[in-house]
């Protein structure tokens, strides 16, 4: 049945006089038998509702003369002029004939003897007898007028549909939604009361001059007590639901799916189209998608797919309105999270770490990561350059005398593994003597060995260089020693001895108290180090003493930015979020006060604070200014490149968290091979697959998530102890049960796997444990 051409069939015949109708009918039975007999009845349906009733002024003219005529008196009630009228009635609009009290009143009187019509009429004055809500037009008096004529007199309601008040008071989507929430009360209030109405549409619900809302035209009302048999009343074609239009039984749901397309209508200003089973097609591209999966959930086409009651989609709405995950809408771990934030400001404080993480590399692990080699950079220029930060100069001249012996034995070494093979050979021709003859050089010599295997990532050979040194101590200098300690601690934690890594850092920061290099960069570095691998919350303190001490006497914007960083990742690191905005605000603040020479990194520094904007301040305008920023930097100052693959996470990570699932899986899809290009198969690239793979689980996609999360560890088994290993307890439990994930997930915890903390990986088992798995 195509229910389009039967719309346009029924239109046309209400624009037709008598005599063309006939004509147009007799066309129908030739041309379209098929639509033929739907048309007439619904022709018939929509003569019946035209004629019956209207409460406030309307479009309707008469079809033939009225009744009544302005002055005459029907009961009590004084005719003031007529309002509406057709085959079944007229309505009119009157005022209390014996002045015992002010009041106006839409006065219905049903024309002619017809037994069926005053039946109906009756029924309806019975109903609205029955309803007494402060948004339901009420009935007022009732009677015979010349005892002939059936009256009733109703609540006058002098206002403007609602559809029409929205668009010329230009209300928000949030005053619409507190609008339609009054209807859902209402409409409740009836159905409670066995009453449907089965013509709700924005002609029948109006806005008075104080801004109440008033339901009108229960006039072809439903009871639900079994005992009406109406279902072929009539109704409104553009507001009817598909059991309507088929003749079907009607219920609860046909009043909801009226609802649907008035909500619809007051939140994209347009009407819903007509699809050829009798649905409606539901386009709506500018509303979040759990609003519009309230919408889509009303206009089910089948009745039993829509929401029970109108209570549920009222407690929907409000979910909505504050903040609250939304029933119908299956949305993700991360949509449900967005919601908690916004109505608990304090867990925010756990969503900004959350998002340094899943943003990964605009988090700290790969921007520091990008400082540190700066720092290493600066320091290996400054060592180049006898530079130091010291009168030692017995080190200075040490240090330099050993590059250049380094060098000059590997002059002419193209290939960087043959050249660290040449380094470790000399180092080996060299040591012996060296310690015995000249100790400050030979210790200075593995300094820069250890230091060139060091910014190379070659751990294993660092260590193999360094660690020898600094246990016989040799060499007779504790700034060199001490310089020592802090590249042997970076080599550590390179290869995951964080317990040694700690120890080492100890040991360097202890040489600065005291000393004229107190509260040097140098000094602030170390403590760092120190505090981002200890417990101690004194630890903690003691580093960023430091750490400001050194900014109030650091002028240099380079010195700056970079203690600024390391104060920014302690606090965050200690869930200080509010010190920790403040501090990334400070770091912009100097990029943009000395833009001309601190252009690297203020893209990333950008994203870190669009993440805060965003999870800690909840101030989405702020972050996304952050986010175009940021990619404004790289598209039109550096082209393609991992930044922007981050900028593509970030986005997919909020489309994720707002429930935009299809949205979020295209933009990590689109980071992936950016992130294989400019950083290869790392820890990004990693991280994202399984991202992927938790987003296609929230999706129901579980073959698509079985292949990232396979490709993953394809690539790197190591991850499978970590972040893998979470994707894959997150997916077992959406695929195949709670049970499953639980074996699983007890299996790797008896193992040690999830022993370290990890603020994101925190996030996604709270997740997991909301829906029953036991931590």
């Amino acid at each position: 049945m195509n229910w389009n051409k039967i719309s346009d069939a029924v239109l046309k015949a209400q624009t037709l006089d008598s005599a063309a109708r006939e004509a147009f009918f007799g066309t129908l039975d030739t041309d379209t038998p098929e639509i033929a007999a739907d048309v007439r009845r619904l022709f018939q349906k929509s003569q019946q509702l035209d004629a019956f009733m209207m409460t406030a002024v309307g479009d309707y003219l008469p079809a033939e003369a009225p009744l009544y005529q302005q002055g005459d008196e029907v009961g009590a009630w004084r005719i003031d002029g007529l309002i509406g009228s057709g085959g079944m009635g007229d309505v009119y609009k009157a005022h209390r004939a014996d002045k015992l009290y002010d009041q106006s009143v839409a006065l219905k009187v049903m024309k002619g003897q017809n037994a069926r019509r005053k039946n109906r009429f009756d029924k309806e004055r019975q109903r609205l007898a029955m309803l007494n809500h402060p948004n339901i037009a009420v009935i007022i008096d009732g009677g015979v007028a010349d005892n002939r004529y059936p009256y009733m007199a109703m609540e006058f309601i002098d206002g403007t549909p609602i559809a029409v008040h929205c668009e010329s008071q230009k209300l928000g989507r949030k005053a619409r939604l507190h609008l339609f929430g009054q209807i859902c009360d209402a409409i409740t209030y009836a159905h409670n009361n066995l009453i449907l109405h089965r013509d709700l549409k924005s002609d029948n619900i109006l806005i008075d001059q104080q801004g109440r809302l008033k339901i009108i035209d229960f006039g072809i009302a439903k009871l639900l007590d079994g005992n009406d048999q109406d279902d072929l009343g009539p109704y409104s074609f553009v507001s009817a639901a598909p059991e309507q239009l088929h003749g079907m039984t009607l219920s609860v749901q046909t009043d909801i799916f009226a609802l649907g397309l008035l909500l619809c209508q007051l939140l994209t200003g347009s009407t819903a189209t007509r699809k050829a089973d009798g649905g409606v097609e539901v386009s709506l591209p500018d509303v979040r998608a759990d609003l519009a999966a309230i919408a889509k959930a009303c206009l089910e086409t089948d009745p039993q797919d829509r929401y029970a009651t109108v209570s549920q989609l009222s407690d929907d709405i409000d979910a909505y309105l504050q903040d609250r995950p939304v029933r119908v809408y299956q949305g993700s771990g991360l949509y449900k999270f967005s919601k908690l934030i916004k109505r608990a400001p304090l867990a925010s404080a756990l969503a900004a770490s959350f998002i340094l993480a899943l943003i990964g590399g605009i988090g700290v692990s790969q921007y520091f990561a990008q400082q540190a080699q700066a720092e290493a950079a600066r320091a290996n220029q400054e060592l180049l350059n006898a530079e130091w930060r010291t009168n030692q100069s017995t080190v200075r001249m040490a240090i330099n005398s050993s590059i250049a012996q380094m060098m000059r034995y590997a002059f002419g070494q193209e290939n960087t593994d043959t050249l660290s093979g040449h380094l470790l050979d000399y180092q080996k021709l060299n040591l012996g003597n060296s310690k015995e003859n000249n100790p400050l050089h030979a210790a200075s010599t593995s300094f820069a060995i250890g230091k060139h295997f060091l910014d190379r990532n070659d751990y294993v050979n660092a260590r193999a260089i360094l660690e020898p040194w600094l246990q016989e101590k040799y060499g007779g200098s504790d700034l060199l020693i001490s310089y020592g300690q802090v590249n042997l601690g970076h080599t550590y934690r390179g290869l995951g001895e964080e317990k040694l890594a700690l120890d080492m850092f100890q040991k360097a920061a202890q040489f600065y108290e005291g000393t004229p290099e107190e509260y040097s960069i140098d000094h602030a570095a170390t403590t760092v180090e120190v505090a981002i691998l200890s417990d101690d919350p004194d630890v903690v303190e003691a580093s960023l003493k430091v750490i400001n001490a050194t900014l109030e006497k650091e002028e240099s914007p380079f010195a700056k930015i970079y203690l600024l960083a390391k104060l920014f990742e302690i606090e965050h690191n200690n869930a200080r979020w509010d010190a920790a905005y403040n501090t990334i605000r400070r770091s912009i603040e100097v990029l943009e006060e000395h833009a001309t020479i601190l252009s690297q990194g203020s893209d990333t520094r950008r994203l870190l604070l669009a993440s805060m904007e965003l999870f800690h301040r909840q101030d989405i305008v702020a972050a996304r200014t952050q986010i175009d920023l940021a990619r404004e930097i790289n598209e039109t100052k550096k082209g393609n490149n991992a930044v922007l693959a981050r900028v593509d996470s970030l986005e997919a990570t909020m489309s994720w968290m707002e429930g935009d699932l299809n949205v979020a899986i295209r933009q990590f899809e689109a980071a992936l091979p950016v992130f294989e290009k400019y950083q290869g198969q790392t820890d990004n690239y990693l991280m994202t697959l399984a991202r992927l793979a938790m987003v296609n689980a929230d999706d129901g996609q579980f073959e698509s998530a079985q292949e990232h999360y396979d490709a993953a560890v394809a690539i790197d088994k190591i991850a499978v102890g970590s972040w893998l290993k979470l994707a894959e307890i997150y997916v077992i439990q959406l695929r195949d049960g709670t049970d499953s994930a639980q074996k699983l997930y007890d299996q790797a915890k008896a193992k040690g796997l999830f022993a370290k903390s990890n603020i994101e990986q925190h996030f996604y088992f709270q997740v997991m444990q909301e829906r029953g798995l036991r931590l």
